[in-house]
């Protein structure tokens, strides 16, 4: 079904604002961001945390390629915080900038951070 949380991987999904990160309750992460640049600003807001996994949607902010490997680096980031996990696991990933096909990625990274 197209409920909320459709698209959610098994591990929780925390959009977070890399200018005042909310990292409460986190220790073990997966990052996902949307390009290299965003990526290594995420590695320093999560510089505290456990980091199992990190993925770049595309080498530079390229909203076709990141689409297409959207569900792929989600289940890949899954994957990994499976080993030795726990019910905390977190892929932590920033907003995904919305200009035309953007909004799409944007509403389902919204959408597999949904609560379930």
């Amino acid at each position: 079904g197209m409920t909320a949380s459709h698209y959610a991987p098994r591990a929780r999904v925390r959009i977070i604002d890399p200018a005042s990160p909310d990292l409460r309750n986190l220790s073990r992460v997966a990052l996902l961001a949307p390009d290299d640049a965003a990526l290594a600003r995420l590695d320093q807001v999560a510089a505290r945390l456990t980091v199992v996994a990190r993925a770049a949607l595309s080498e530079r902010l390229d909203p076709v390629h990141a689409a297409s490997q959207l569900f792929e680096l989600l289940h890949q980031l899954d994957e990994a915080l499976r080993v030795d996990g726990d019910a905390h696991d977190t892929i932590l990933t920033t907003p995904y900038p919305e200009p035309g096909l953007g909004a799409a990625i944007a509403d389902r990274l919204r959408r597999a951070s949904a609560e379930r």
